[in-house]
């Protein structure tokens, strides 16, 4: 199986619904979609973590996992964006952006190791059960959070895109 073509399986879709997934966080209450996108996430390593288990995984079913994964993926970041200003105060954001990089640098670094210790002690299938729970975990926090203000209720999916490219544009 081609690693590169795992990545692509899932960039590509992520790319495709990146700015779709932004209309949708500035329409509906970001922590739902957020929520949402937790747990197809979730799902979607379980059903990994049961076709590693019983060894029938095939490589079209990861390239298919993965490329669910990418559309997730394309909803699920502009969702955490969109998240932040409702979270913390305004003068407070660019402390919370920055300590969030920081993060996920930390994390992108520590979880792999970590993985891979847990895999290499339980199984492959392991590490994908555990990951799914990671995600359930997300699912439970996006449900609590405290969020303040408010979100827009635009009916109007094509102006909103439009907007987007606009603002883009302008940038």
């Amino acid at each position: 199986m081609s690693l590169g073509g795992v990545a692509a399986a899932t960039a590509i879709p992520m790319i495709l619904i990146n700015v779709s997934g932004g209309v949708l966080a500035d329409t509906y209450e970001a922590k739902y979609l957020l929520g949402g996108s937790s747990l197809i996430g979730a799902l979607l390593l379980a059903v990994l973590g049961v076709l590693t288990m019983t060894e029938t995984v095939e490589p079209w079913h990861v390239f298919a996992i993965e490329i669910f994964s990418g559309f997730v993926a394309g909803a699920d970041q502009p969702s955490r964006q969109a998240l932040f200003p409702s979270l913390v105060t305004q003068s407070a954001i660019k402390s919370a952006v920055t300590l969030n990089g920081s993060l996920l640098a930390s994390a992108s670094v520590v979880a792999p190791t970590l993985g891979g210790l847990l895999i290499a002690a339980t199984g492959l299938h392991i590490g994908f059960f555990v990951a799914a729970i990671g995600w359930v975990a997300m699912f439970v926090v996006t449900l609590f959070l405290p969020v303040r203000g408010t979100f827009s209720t635009t009916l109007s999916v094509i102006a909103d895109l439009g907007t987007g490219f606009s603002f883009i544009r302008s940038h």
